[in-house]
């Protein structure tokens, strides 16, 4: 399925194992329709600011995500691959 396959794209990243589980639980609870800010990362990865935005950094190095516009600043959603 296409979820199975970005969960394999996320698996192969270049990140550490806690990141890329960081980010496959955001992905399962975000998917690719519903938009997400750092401030859901902190409160679903029980992480502070400063990873949070790290971790989007990673995402849009990666191309994973895209910024969402229309819902504010700073929400951002899974690019389907």
């Amino acid at each position: 399925s296409e979820s199975q396959l970005f969960e394999d794209l996320i698996s192969n990243l270049q990140l550490k194992n806690l990141t890329k589980k960081t980010i496959t639980m955001l992905f399962l609870q975000y998917r690719f329709d519903s938009a997400f800010s750092r401030a859901d990362i902190m409160r679903l990865a029980g992480i502070s600011s400063t990873p949070a935005g790290e971790l989007i950094a990673k995402l849009k190095t990666a191309e994973l995500i895209t910024p969402v516009k229309g819902h504010g600043k700073g929400k951002y959603r899974f690019i389907r691959k």
